[in-house]
Parts: structure tokens; sequence; C-alpha cells
């Protein structure tokens, strides 16, 4: 296994979105003392949704502790996490490409090239969170 430039701690943000996501399941289950959390539908599609809110943070986190460990490139970043992005089920606008500017170096290599950043796309500018169908998983 490779990552750990931030110790591995992705996995708690998945860890949690995978114990919340079983919770929800077992919302109207009865206990073995007859308690049952029994949350209205409205809770529940409510935590549905920040349910995969946080799945989806926990897989954003995951591609970012790979790109810091030096494991995934820019680019490849940008695809992974717009698959992340679609599978959500959530109407996130997806990321655009990593536009990269040429700059003069002062060694004088003109093949060399700034790797750019997400934030330097004048184009990046994700659509509001909205709620979608909570039943998506």
């Amino acid at each position: 296994m490779s990552g750990g430039y931030f110790d591995y701690e992705c996995f708690p943000i998945s860890h949690f979105a995978d114990k919340l996501k079983l919770e929800i399941a077992k919302n109207k289950d009865v206990d073995e003392w007859g308690y049952s959390r029994n949350y209205s539908d409205e809770t529940i599609a409510l935590l549905s949704i920040f349910q995969r809110i946080i799945e989806l943070a926990g897989n954003l986190a995951y591609e970012t502790e790979w790109l810091y460990s030096d494991d995934i490139g820019e680019d490849s970043l940008v695809n992974r996490c717009n698959e992340h992005l679609m599978k959500s089920g959530l109407q996130i606008k997806q990321l655009c490409p990593i536009k990269r500017k040429k700059v003069k170096n002062e060694s004088k290599d003109k093949n060399e090239t700034n790797q750019g950043s997400l934030s330097d796309n004048k184009q990046d500018n994700p659509k509001e969170i909205t709620q979608a169908d909570p039943t998506v998983s």
C-alpha cells in the first residue's frame, strides 16, 4: 500500500460515512430493549445526503493523500475526483482539466512548464450542492 503523506487520515472519514450508511439503513429496526431510532423520513433523507457528502469527502481525501504521496499526478487527480463526483449522485459540477502555462525559466529552457494548480483554472466554479434523490447510493 502506498500513500501516507497525511498518515492515512482519509480512512476515518470514509469509515464514518460507512457507519452512518448502516445506521440509516437500520433506522426503523428495533433493538433487544425495544428501542428504535425511528427518525422521520425527512431526517433520513437529510442524513442520506450528509452521508453521501461525507463519503465523497473521504474519497477526495484519499485521492489527495495519493497525490501528495506522489502516487498519482495532477491530471489523474482531476480524472479520479471527477469519477467520485459522478458516482456520488450529488449535483456538483465536475472539475476542469488543469491548464498548464508555459513559463520562461532562468535557465532559458523553453520546454519547462509550470504545473499549475486546480485554482489556476478560471472555470472552476462548482455549482451549489443541491438535494438529490436520497435513495441514490
